[in-house]
């Protein structure tokens, strides 16, 4: 298993944190989330009036803005999620199946795309471990998730990711802080 090991962070490359990717990341995230996140906002801001109209006693207004908040709500979910998929295009363009970034996207996007990437592997043939040499791609899915810089508080991603793969039993290690490896579910494995 060791070899295994090796071949896993050998494979994952010298996908290092702390490069000027931080920088990219940002300019990825605020380039596709921004007209969903002013959305959000804009929701949030008729929301709010709702509330204060109510609370007056204009329940014309209110109600009038709560219609258009709950709107504007759905249209913001819309553009979050078409962000994610191109977020998620452009992260991993050079990746093959067996890697998965999940940097600038929000956790639930997160534990989706890797819901996805899983079913997509485990309905694929295995290739055996014996026929692995350096330079074939692993058994196991390698996902980056990032160490948590932009997350208020502790880091966000790792934590739903870790908490989805051990309510659905996967096996899987941190192969270090921000990469995550997972061993997924072959039908021989069952």
């Amino acid at each position: 298993m060791p070899g295994l090991i090796k071949n896993v962070f050998d494979w994952v490359g010298k996908y290092n944190s702390n490069d000027d990717s931080d920088d990219d990341n940002n300019t990825i995230y605020h380039t596709h989330r921004k007209d969903a996140l002013n959305m959000s906002r804009v929701a949030s801001e008729h929301a709010r009036a709702s509330s204060e109209a109510l609370r007056r006693g204009d329940r014309n207004k209110g109600y009038r803005l709560s219609s258009m908040a709950q709107e504007e709500s759905i249209c913001a979910k819309k553009l979050h999620k078409k962000a994610a998929e191109e977020i998620m295009r452009k992260t991993n363009k050079s990746n093959n199946i067996w890697k998965l970034d999940l940097h600038c996207l929000h956790a639930s996007e997160a534990v989706d795309a890797v819901k996805q990437r899983l079913k997509k592997l485990e309905a694929s043939p295995r290739t055996p471990l014996k026929s692995l040499s350096p330079h074939c791609q692993p058994n196991v899915l390698t996902i980056i998730s990032g160490v948590g810089k932009h997350s208020k508080g502790s880091p966000v991603l790792p934590r739903a990711v870790k908490e989805f793969l051990t309510n659905n039993r996967y096996r899987f290690y941190d192969l270090r802080p921000g990469v995550i490896v997972v061993y997924p579910k072959f039908a021989e494995n069952l």
